[in-house]
């Protein structure tokens, strides 16, 4: 197993999107085991007060809500008919909330790095 350091933000984002495919293949076992180990892992690490409020957040839920939003744009990209800015914008979207995560949680900017964009 590699043990990566990564962004918190980036850790959320990753959970929301774990849990997204575990709501979306009506709760596959695999998935959701995968989920949980990772909450486990991520408790462990910054604490249950910490990982709730971010879970209870407005920011959580925006995260979640851009990524299943993504994934439901994704799907009809699968049967045509849906063009790939509406993916980027999404993406993007996605980006400056994981930002919003990762400064108001943990104090520090987020170490991805978006080429093409202008910051607003």
């Amino acid at each position: 197993m590699i043990k990566l350091s990564l962004d918190e933000a980036y850790c959320f984002d990753f959970l929301s999107i774990l849990d997204i495919k575990c709501i979306k293949n009506n709760e596959q076992k695999m998935i959701c085991d995968n989920l949980n180990k990772y909450i486990t892992e991520i408790v462990d690490q910054i604490g249950a007060d910490l990982y709730y409020e971010i879970m209870n957040s407005v920011e959580y839920k925006e995260l979640f809500n851009t990524n299943y939003r993504l994934f439901s744009v994704i799907d009809s990209v699968k049967k045509g008919g849906i063009d790939a800015l509406q993916i980027d914008n999404l993406n993007y979207e996605r980006f400056k909330i994981k930002k919003k995560i990762q400064e108001k949680f943990f104090g520090t900017k987020v170490r991805e790095i978006k080429l093409g964009y202008e910051e607003k």
